[in-house]
This record gives structure tokens, sequence and C-alpha cells, in this order.
């Protein structure tokens, strides 16, 4: 499938759990869903652990939260006050994480307000690896139940999906004499990781066989706070380029996209405040521009309690509250 986009080197055998991680999962559910879900939630991991520079998935959100957090229940909306009329709440959902001592998510429960939609996932953990997840949702019939194997270095293998008297594999993964990813198989497409000397990594090859197509990046560091992804087909025809700016705290703060003739198509820039959070994101394709503002509360630990998102010329607004437990 090509939207699905394999984890980043070296991310696989750290196993957090993220806030973000299984939400999609709850709506969507099902088998050809979770592999999805599982590559988020690696690359969501991968800025606390990797000595690389990060491959930010998402600006919006913080990946981690202050202090030792047991509960957190997320309430988010949408008000829409367009033509003069009142305000009205619609895309309301509902979310509540029960986390163990060691920062794990242990239960989530997903409520979606309008379709009456829940789903109840437990996971079990041996240190910070979790070894299953469980996933029961009230519109499918039956429960998803993931499990996760490792080798003698405390790295993800396998990722296998039982449903009923069926088990599937999802994700394999093998690693080079280094202890590097060096190839996954995802859905019958396969990618290969290649490094440099001094173990940056420099090539990604993603061969997919249901179509039998096949596509190479090769990725350069022109400087220390830039990377740069050049993709190409299998005959070395230049397919696109990508360019990721960080800052000092390798936070991605600029995205640009380039054709094959090396003509500019969309440029993306992220703003943060001092908490490391979003507060403005900004798309820019030939002359369309996009951009999003969000404000926040927080409390004393540095968590966020409120977040409001507004899209510059738009009469709508995405209202996040959380409330916190802390063990």
């Amino acid at each position: 499938m090509r939207w699905f986009a394999p984890p980043a080197p070296s991310l696989v055998r750290y196993m957090q759990f993220p806030v973000t991680c299984l939400h999609i999962n709850c709506f969507l559910g099902k088998y050809f869903m979770v592999k999805l879900i599982f590559c988020l939630i690696l690359g969501s991991s991968y800025i606390a652990h990797s000595q690389e520079k990060p491959d930010v998935r998402s600006q919006a959100e913080k990946k981690e939260f202050q202090g030792s957090v047991k509960t957190v229940v997320t309430h988010k909306y949408v008000l829409n006050s367009s033509g003069g009329n009142p305000e009205q709440k619609f895309n309301e959902t509902k979310d509540s994480i029960i986390y163990d001592l060691q920062g794990n998510i242990i239960v989530r429960c997903t409520f979606l307000y309008k379709a009456t939609l829940v789903c109840y996932t437990t996971c079990r953990y041996v240190g910070k690896q979790i070894t299953s997840r469980k996933t029961n949702c009230g519109w499918a019939s039956g429960e998803d139940y993931e499990s996760y194997t490792y080798d003698s270095l405390n790295n993800l293998t396998g990722i296998f999906l039982k449903e009923g008297n069926d088990t599937n594999v999802i994700c394999t993964y093998e690693y080079n004499e280094k202890n590097q990813l060096s190839r996954s198989s995802v859905n019958l497409v396969v990618y290969k990781w290649e490094y440099t000397e001094n173990g940056k990594l420099h090539q990604m090859t993603r061969t997919g066989y249901e179509t039998s197509s096949v596509t190479i990046q090769i990725v350069t560091y022109p400087n220390d706070s830039t990377i740069r992804y050049d993709t190409y087909d299998q005959e070395m025809k230049l397919i696109n380029t990508r360019i990721e700016i960080f800052d000092g705290d390798f936070k991605l703060i600029c995205q640009e996209f380039f054709d094959a003739s090396g003509h500019l198509q969309v440029k993306r820039s992220y703003s943060f405040n001092s908490y490391g959070d979003c507060i403005q994101e900004t798309t820019d394709a030939s002359g369309w521009k996009r951009e999003f503002v969000h404000e926040y509360t927080y409390d004393v630990v540095g968590n966020w309690l409120t977040k409001t998102s507004l899209e510059t010329g738009k009469d709508q607004r995405t209202i996040t509250s959380r409330k916190f437990i802390y063990y």
C-alpha cells in the first residue's frame, strides 16, 4: 500500500507508546490499519532515543508528557460559527488513557460521541517492551490481538496479528552487525537501509512486490541542521526531493518539496514556544497558503491543559482539553 511509511532506522528496539499511538487504531480498527498505527508508534518514539536527527511525523503535539502521568483524559471538538450563526460543536471525541509507573500505556478507551463508537485496548509489557496488545471495538465483531517478538539484543523482530484461528504476520525486522535496522517487510513491501561508516542513514530502498515497483531514496547531510532526501526510480531517474531543516533542539522548523526539475512545489514551516509545543504551522504551495495558529494553557508540571487551533481566515476552531492525574 503506497500510503504506508516504514519506521525510521534505529527506532524499532524502543517501544514506548506515545499518547497518539492508538487513537487511529480505535477508529479504523482491523487488520490493514494496524500496520499503519505501528509505524506511527515507532516514528513518535524517535526523538527520545535516536542519535540521528528526528524524522518528525507530526508537529502538532509534544511526543511525551512532563512528570509521572497516571491517567490523562482528552476531550476534543470543533466549534463552527460560519454564516453568523451561533457556534455549533461537532466531531467530538473523548479519549482516556492509563499508564503504569514506567510510562507504558496499559489501558485506553476511545469514545466518538456522534457515532457512539467505543474501543477498549489493553497492553502487556516486560519492562519497556510491549509483548501483546488487545483491542475490542464496539462496532466490530471479535477483537484484535497483537503479539511482539524480540532478539537477544532487545530489537523488535516481528509483529503478529491473531484474528480467530488465523495468525498473520504484520511486520518483520532484521539488523546488521552494528545493530542497525537493515531490512523490514510490511504488507508485501520490503524496505532496506544502508548506512555510512559513521552510522548515518545513507540510502533506503523500497520494493513494492504488489506492483513490482522500486524506489530508492538517497539521504545526505549538507550541514548539521539539514537533511536532504532524493528519491529515484529503479533506473535512478530523480522523482522528487525533500529538504528538512532543524533548529538547535532538533525540532523540524522547515520542509521543502521539489519536483524532478528542481522547482519548489510545497514549503512547510513550524514555530514553537518555550515549552516545545507548535504554535504556528504554515503551508505554501505555489502561492496557495494555509496557516494554523495554536494557543495553549499549562499546568504547573508543564503539560498543556487546553489547546485552541485556528486556521487563518476560517470560522471554526478546534478545542482540545486534557485532565491529568499524576503518580
